[in-house]
């Protein structure tokens, strides 16, 4: 194997980050029920307080990812 580059790794969250950056997902509304729904699942999942920004990034996830069926 000496020599041989192996491919990176890209996981399904990687696609996620990526199509954060798009104009369109940037303008998918996050409201402050979901943001409050988020954070009580996560706090349970990571058992740990998120911030803001993170709530509103994995609202956003969720929402692409039941846009995508």
């Amino acid at each position: 194997m000496a020599g041989k580059q192996r491919k990176p790794r890209t996981s399904h969250i990687s696609i996620f980050e990526q199509a954060l950056k798009l104009p369109e997902v940037q303008n998918i509304i996050v409201t402050q029920r979901e943001i409050g729904l988020m954070h009580r699942r996560m706090q349970s999942k990571y058992n740990r307080i998120l911030s803001e920004a993170e709530l509103e990034r994995l609202v956003r996830i969720e929402k692409i990812k039941r846009l995508l069926g």
